[in-house]
C-alpha cells in the first residue's frame, strides 16, 4: 500500500498511468479512489494519476481527524511536494472541488488546470 509521511499524517494515496500529473480529490463523503472509478481507465492512459485519500478519510492516518479546507490544501502541497510534483491539474467534486479553488487561490504556479463537479467551476 503506497503511503506518503507528512508531519503527522500517513497518507494513503494511490498512482496510475503515465504523463503529467492529475491529482483527484474526493468528496467528503466518498469511497476515495472508487468515486472516480469510471474516470480512471479514460484517464491514466495520458496522465499520471494520483489518488490521495484526505485527513480523517479513507486510508490515510493521522495523530487528529479534525480537518478544514485550508488544511486539507496544506496536506495536498505537502503530497506534491513529498511527491516530486511541481505542478498538476487537479479534479475534485463537492469537498475535493473545494480543496482545488482553495489551492488556485493559494498556489497558482503550481496549478495546470483545476475542474470542480456540482456547481461547475473550471480554472485555468
Amino acid at each position: 500500500m503506497p503511503r506518503l509521511s507528512i508531519g503527522d499524517l500517513n497518507m494513503f494515496y494511490e498512482k496510475m498511468g503515465f504523463g503529467d500529473p492529475v491529482i483527484f480529490l474526493h468528496s467528503g463523503y466518498s469511497r476515495g479512489i472508487l468515486a472516480f472509478a469510471s474516470q480512471m481507465l479514460d484517464f491514466q492512459k495520458k496522465y499520471t494519476c494520483y489518488f490521495p485519500d484526505f485527513r480523517g478519510h479513507g486510508r490515510t492516518r493521522c495523530e487528529s481527524l479534525e480537518w478544514s479546507t485550508p488544511q486539507l490544501a496544506e496536506d495536498i502541497i505537502a503530497f506534491m511536494d513529498g511527491m516530486g510534483i511541481a505542478k498538476a491539474h487537479f479534479i475534485g467534486y463537492s469537498l475535493g472541488g473545494s480543496v482545488a479553488l482553495y489551492l488556485a487561490v493559494k498556489i497558482p504556479h503550481r496549478m495546470a488546470y483545476a475542474a470542480k463537479r456540482q456547481r461547475l467551476a473550471a480554472i485555468s
